[in-house]
């Protein structure tokens, strides 16, 4: 027979699995999924977007920028999770390098820093933990100046690491006087 004690001991229990066990899934070093990462390849080319967006067609990195953003797009709507990573590394290499040449002292350098520091954690979770451990990341190696001026914000007890980044993001943006178009 259950007691009213042993009932609430298995409810507490119970209750604290469920609880705990999303929250194993956002400790730092645990790998990403492809759904994940998918997940972040479109908050990454929503952010892009918007930097985009803040610059003038008249900057000389423009075109680049767009370039990259467009084959960012095309490598995330095409990869399922089950081909080679590399193209989304190359994409994500090439989108960082296009940031590098911004200057630092830009008004949204800010953004810029924050989006550099997620395409690294991306590329440093997802690809050193895949199977493709040969793939060379450039832009992990590259001297960009945004590199480690912005570090990402740990997540709460409920709250990815995704979730973490999109709420640092629209605080910086909030910070900007900009929150009206550059929410994620």
């Amino acid at each position: 027979m259950i007691t009213r004690r042993k009932f609430f001991e298995g409810a507490a229990i119970g209750t604290g699995t469920l609880v705990l066990a999303p929250a194993a899934g956002t400790l730092t070093g645990c790998t990403i999924s492809s759904s994940t990462l998918k997940s972040y390849l479109n908050t990454v080319l929503k952010c892009a977007e918007d930097i985009l967006a803040l610059s003038s067609s008249s900057d000389s990195w423009y075109a680049d920028l767009v370039a990259a953003i467009t084959a960012l797009e095309g490598t995330e709507s095409s990869w399922d999770g089950s081909t080679a990573v590399t193209a989304i590394v190359s994409a994500l290499d090439t989108l960082e390098a296009v940031l590098a040449v911004i200057p630092v002292t830009s008004t949204y350098s800010v953004l810029i820093d924050l989006f550099v520091s997620v395409v690294e954690y991306i590329l440093e979770h997802y690809v050193s933990s895949s199977t493709t451990k040969k793939v060379v990341v450039k832009s992990l190696a590259s001297a960009n100046p945004h590199r480690g001026r912005v570090p990402l914000k740990s997540p709460h007890f409920l709250q990815s690491q995704e979730g973490a980044y999109r709420g640092q993001w629209n605080d910086a943006v909030k910070a900007l006087g900009l929150e009206d178009k550059y929410k994620v």
